[in-house]
């Protein structure tokens, strides 16, 4: 009986050791379209698993979307997408299929979409994400609902709202007041902030907490010295 739990023991080593080593991208699709947003005056995103990256450009009336879908089983492939929508509220949806389980007896089970967007510097930014990371820059006001991964947000011209479960939240160059609806783990560092700040909650606790700027609140009870 020793025998066989030792075999077994190796023989789940090796799936573990072959599977890290393994590509985490070893089906994958890229992406390259675009979204006219010329009668929009918001653009709501709501991203998956993956990393984000945005980019405000001047004078522009379109999305510009490249990314790529990364899955471990190639039928996923086609269950993976984007769908998209203009108007006055225009929409950018991720739709990636049920990966549910993480593991098999084959290893690790995933499906993701990084996305890279570039995006009129004018537009308000309406964004859901579920994990991973998240890196904005050069746009107007701009409010993000995020379950984990860090946030990167650089020179916002208007205010910028943040509601985040986990990861790190780092802010520069904000035009606009900044706040953070609610936090629960990871710093909040901000520097160059013209306007307010406000944390209204923040559970991880203050000792992450970095601000440059005029003035602050914690949960609107007292202002920063």
């Amino acid at each position: 009986m020793n025998r066989w739990i030792v075999l077994l023991v190796l023989l789940l080593l090796v799936l573990i050791a072959a599977d890290t080593l393994a590509s985490d991208c070893e089906f994958e699709r890229l992406l390259d379209q675009s979204l006219d947003v010329s009668g929009s005056q918001s653009l709501a995103i709501a991203a998956g698993a993956g990393d984000l990256v945005i980019a405000g450009v001047s004078g522009s009336d379109e999305v510009r979307i490249s990314g790529k879908i990364c899955v471990s089983d190639e039928h996923w492939l086609d269950d993976a997408r984007l769908e998209t929508n203009s108007g006055d509220r225009a929409e950018i949806n991720v739709v990636l299929p049920d990966v549910s389980g993480g593991w098999s007896l084959w290893g690790r089970k995933y499906a993701y979409m990084d996305l890279e967007l570039e995006v009129p510097d004018s537009l308000a930014l309406q964004l859901r994400d579920s994990s991973g990371d998240i890196d904005i820059e050069d746009i107007s006001t701009l409010s993000i609902q995020d379950s984990s991964g860090d946030i990167k947000v650089r020179n916002a011209a208007g205010l910028v709202e943040i509601q985040d479960s986990s990861g790190d939240i780092e802010v520069k160059g904000l035009h606009g007041d900044f706040m953070i609806i609610s936090d629960s783990s990871g710093d909040i560092r901000g520097s160059g902030i013209e306007g307010n700040v406000l944390v209204k909650s923040d559970s991880s606790g203050t000792s992450g907490l970095q601000m440059s700027v005029k003035t602050w609140s914690l949960r609107g009870i007292h202002p920063a010295i």
